[in-house]
C-alpha cells in the first residue's frame, strides 16, 4: 500500500536587525510561498544559549537561513559557526550571511564555513536565481521542526 507523504510549505530563516530589510524579505519570501520566520536578533536558534554544546533539534529547523553580519550580541559569521561546531542540521550551502560593507577578515571566515554572501544592495537580484538552484534539493516531504513566531 502506498502512503503519500504531505508537503509541506519551504521555510526560511531571518536574522536582521534592520526592520525595513527584515520586511522586503518577508514578502518576497511569502509571495514564493514559504513560511516565513524572522528575528532581530538569533534568538530562536537553541545554539544561541551559551551553554549548548550541540543541538537537540531531532529534525532541522528552516530550508534556508538568512543572517545579517553586523548584529547585536553576535555576528552573522558567529551564528553561522557555531551551527557547523554544534550539528545544525541545515547544510552550509543554504545560508546566507548579507551585509552593506564587509572587512576583509570576514571574507575568509565565510568562505571557510561554506555560506553564500550577499552585499545588501545587490541581494534581492541575486537571491532569486540562487534559491531556484536550492530549492532543487528541498525535500518537502519531510517535516521541520516546531518554532514559535516570537519578535525580539
Amino acid at each position: 500500500m502506498h502512503v503519500e507523504r504531505r508537503m509541506r510549505k519551504p521555510r526560511v530563516l531571518i536574522f536582521d536587525d534592520n526592520i525595513a530589510i527584515i520586511r522586503t524579505l518577508e514578502d518576497f519570501f511569502k509571495l514564493k510561498g514559504y513560511e516565513v520566520f524572522s528575528y532581530t536578533e538569533p534568538i530562536t536558534c537553541p545554539l544561541y544559549e551559551r551553554g549548548a554544546e550541540s543541538c537537540d533539534k531531532s529534525l532541522g529547523c528552516a530550508d534556508i537561513v538568512i543572517t545579517d553580519l553586523h548584529m547585536p550580541r553576535m555576528t552573522g559569521v558567529e551564528l553561522m559557526r557555531r551551527q557547523k561546531e554544534r550539528g545544525c542540521r541545515l547544510g552550509a550551502e543554504n545560508k546566507i550571511i548579507m551585509s552593506a560593507y564587509m572587512a576583509g577578515t570576514y571574507e575568509e571566515m565565510i568562505k571557510e564555513l561554506g555560506c553564500s554572501f550577499f552585499y545588501k544592495p545587490s541581494l534581492m537580484s541575486a537571491l532569486p536565481d540562487w534559491l531556484k538552484e536550492r530549492e532543487k534539493h528541498f525535500v518537502l516531504s519531510e517535516p521541520l521542526d516546531v518554532l514559535e513566531s516570537v519578535r525580539a
